[in-house]
């Protein structure tokens, strides 16, 4: 689920969806949010 404040659009950039992926993998359960900052993340 996205954050309220977040752009549906942030896990159309192969590289966050990438690392988000990534950190699922990794962290399975324990993850519970992925916060983002930055140009890329704000889609800059």
């Amino acid at each position: 689920m996205a954050h309220p404040h977040t752009s549906h659009d942030v896990l159309s950039d192969p590289v966050i969806a990438t690392f988000v992926q990534n950190l699922q993998e990794a962290l399975g359960a324990k993850l519970r949010e992925v916060w983002l900052f930055g140009s890329r993340a704000r889609g800059e």
